[in-house]
């Protein structure tokens, strides 16, 4: 059966991942480009009104997004599946009308909070504009992440990506129009978007309020907001107290290298909670062996992103002087930091299973509250005398913080059996590894390359020889293994004779 799930996890996030990977690699190709037609100061303004939606639409959405998965998996009754998705969508639809109408109306005030100047009032109307757009993207897209149609969900995030790039790339270096053309690329990709990509959820769903599944939807979803509220704050409280201790310029430093963990943490963390909490979360729950499912799982997945992040950060060194302009080298240092961070963050999306499962979202709360309330406090004492690093520093405690408590707040909720050993290995070995590498650093780029080569082997070799995998898992490898060499040589005889 465990075999069976990983398949099936493996197959839709590797479709899912296939959209971030392009969003990801998107943004990497055109860092050189962007770095060199926007300054540092373009770059916060741009980040903080990034964020600033993201907490606008988790007010608008209520938590619908864990919602509609959890009421779709539940019933296998068609029609009921429909009236849960269309019911979230007219309500996000109207709900999100309301709230950009109210945003506008306060223009001034908000540029005032958010930039710390009204005379940025015209950014903030054309933020609102996107805002709109990009949640009827999203509330749409969860239908299709719900009814596991990855496919079709995949078809529409690489058309924005794609329409993305063409509009910022006219605004920003053909017009030469910094923010504002970046903020005109990304209102003509979403709201291109969000009328195709809502007609077809339309067709397929309905458009119909039911106002006993909304009531059933937001039991389920508006506990989660508070969640969320919290989880941005523990997030990205930074950027804004950066921005008032030190300046939009810091902001944009940070954000650079900010960028590179969490383009990750998208890649993989955010391809598979799609599918692990659009739906497989629940069918393993039904499976009788799923205490084991849920632990095995959660190490192959940890694993993997661990292995990611560490590799990032052994050549973060060379990957800005790649990628980023000179301007922006001094982001190299937040990327190991928050790669980190992130590694133990990454436990929210198994210790938080029993909170779903049983529909006591409000738990998570217990762990945000905490978390969030470290990240602002330590930031407003360390900000303002060591700079933007302390930051980085601040999201490590804030985030081992979240997951420490969160695991003990859900516990009881549903039995896993988590092979703590082998996590704790994985982790000790790299941070040692890491440590190790960060003592000294090569001027020449090639060198550098290849001593990051030689960490990340020397990673591999260390979990192998200290006894990591499984007797099980190493005849896994040695069957793979042979069948690559098997189909290799296969294909070197190919060539010779062709």
């Amino acid at each position: 059966m465990l075999r069976k799930t990983i398949k099936d996890l493996s197959g839709h996030t590797l479709i899912y991942s296939l959209s971030w990977f392009a969003s990801s690699a998107a943004g990497i190709l055109l860092l050189p480009v962007y770095t060199r037609f926007l300054s540092k100061t373009d770059y916060g303004i741009l980040e903080v009104l990034d964020y600033t939606n993201m907490i606008l639409m988790l007010l608008v959405i209520t938590g619908l997004n864990a919602a509609i998965p959890r009421f779709f998996n539940d019933t296998d009754d068609e029609e009921e599946k429909k009236r849960v998705v269309s019911t979230a969508t007219i309500f996000v639809l109207l709900f999100g009308l309301l709230v950009c109408f109210l945003a506008y109306a306060v223009n001034d005030s908000l540029a005032l909070i958010i930039l710390g100047k009204s005379s940025y009032k015209n950014l903030i109307n054309l933020n609102i504009l996107l805002l709109y757009a990009q949640l009827i993207v999203q509330i749409s897209g969860v239908g299709f992440i719900a009814a596991k149609k990855s496919k079709a969900y995949l078809a529409y995030m690489l058309t924005r990506l794609i329409l993305s790039i063409i509009a910022n790339l006219y605004f920003i270096v053909v017009l030469k129009l910094g923010v504002l053309g970046m903020l005109y690329g990304n209102i003509t990709s979403n709201t291109l978007v969000a009328l195709v990509i809502t007609g077809h959820n339309i067709v397929r769903h309905g458009l119909r309020l039911h106002v006993s599944m909304l009531r059933k939807l937001l039991k389920f979803g508006i506990p989660l907001i508070p969640a969320s509220f919290l989880g941005l704050i523990m997030h990205n409280a930074d950027r804004f107290l950066i921005r008032h201790y030190c300046s939009l310029s810091d902001v944009g430093l940070y954000s650079i290298g900010y960028k590179f963990p969490f383009m990750l943490n998208a890649l993989i963390l955010q391809s598979f909670n799609f599918i692990w909490a659009g739906a497989t979360m629940y069918e393993i729950s039904k499976q009788p062996d799923s205490a084991y499912q849920y632990g095995r799982i959660a190490t192959y997945v940890i694993a993997f992103f661990l292995f990611a992040q560490l590799s990032l950060s052994l050549f973060s060194v060379s990957i800005v002087r790649i990628l980023v302009d000179k301007k922006f080298f001094e982001a190299r240092q937040i990327i190991p930091l928050v790669s980190m961070g992130v590694c133990f963050h990454a436990f929210y999306f198994f210790f938080s299973i029993g909170s779903f499962l049983q529909k006591k979202t409000w738990r998570v709360n217990l762990a945000y509250l905490p978390a969030a309330i470290i990240n602002i406090i330590g930031n407003m004492i360390l900000l303002p005398k060591y700079g933007y690093m302390a930051a980085a520093w601040t999201s490590i405690v804030t985030y081992f913080t979240f997951s420490f408590i969160l695991y003990f707040s859900c516990k009881r909720l549903v039995h896993i059996r988590y092979e703590t050993k082998r996590i704790v290995m994985l982790f000790a070995i790299g941070i040692a590894t890491f440590l190790f590498s960060s003592l000294f650093i090569f001027e020449n780029l090639l060198l550098e390359i290849l001593k990051s080569m030689g960490f990340v082997l020397l990673f591999l070799g260390l979990i192998g020889l200290f006894g990591w995998f499984t007797k099980g898992e190493k005849e896994i490898l040695r069957e793979k293994f042979r069948i690559i060499i098997t189909r290799s040589q296969y294909l070197m005889m190919r060539i010779k004779k062709a």
